[in-house]
């Protein structure tokens, strides 16, 4: 993985496109998707099978990112290994490109005794980086740059509306950004609409 070296300091990306301001972090695993382990399943010769693990998208998923992608840069940022992460996203992937960069458990830190996803190595001036994740721990350093989602544990037909909702608020919190010049204090004005 190559590494942005400026002003002495390294970063995990490489300098932004230019057409780009804000940067969305993105969690994978109970925040985007879930990975069912040992399902069983009928398939189409009516023969009972057993499939290895399945892959459920939050629904919405792809109207999420196709919507997402044209306000921010998206990244990835798992504590998954890089085979297992590049796996999920070919299959998220498969039609159409969503992120710029993926980052994977090599690039979280360790700060008192559990793994972190510290922002301040992305690069990016925190002013413009809001991460999602379903665990508020892992951007403990930057707590007003975060959003708690409910974790997404495969259920479709309770959690319709998560990423829709989830959408509108990133959608508006980017837009008061321009205006505010710090996309933290948009998000400030928004956590009473923010789910955890």
């Amino acid at each position: 993985y190559k590494y942005n070296y400026a002003n002495g300091n390294f970063y995990y990306l490489p300098p932004m496109k230019k057409y780009y301001k804000y940067t969305l972090v993105l969690d994978l695993d109970e925040t985007l998707v879930y990975l069912m382990p040992n399902n069983i399943y009928v398939n189409e010769e009516g023969k009972i099978c057993e499939a290895k693990h399945t892959l459920i998208f939050r629904p919405g998923l792809l109207d999420f990112l196709k919507k997402m992608k044209t306000l921010f840069e998206l990244v990835i940022f798992s504590f998954g290994t890089l085979e297992y992460v590049d796996s999920v996203l070919k299959i998220i992937e498969k039609n159409e490109k969503f992120f710029e960069h993926v980052l994977y458990r090599q690039h979280a830190t360790m700060n008192n005794g559990e793994y972190i996803k510290d922002l301040s190595l992305l690069g990016r001036d925190l002013k413009n980086i809001i991460i999602v994740d379903d665990i508020p721990q892992v951007f403990k350093l930057q707590e007003r740059n975060g959003i708690c989602i409910k974790a997404f544990y495969g259920d479709i037909v309770t959690d319709r509306n998560t990423l829709k909702i989830l959408g509108t608020i990133l959608e508006k919190v980017r837009f008061d950004a321009d205006e505010d010049g710090d996309i933290r204090k948009s998000l400030d004005k928004q956590r009473n609409l923010i789910f955890s």
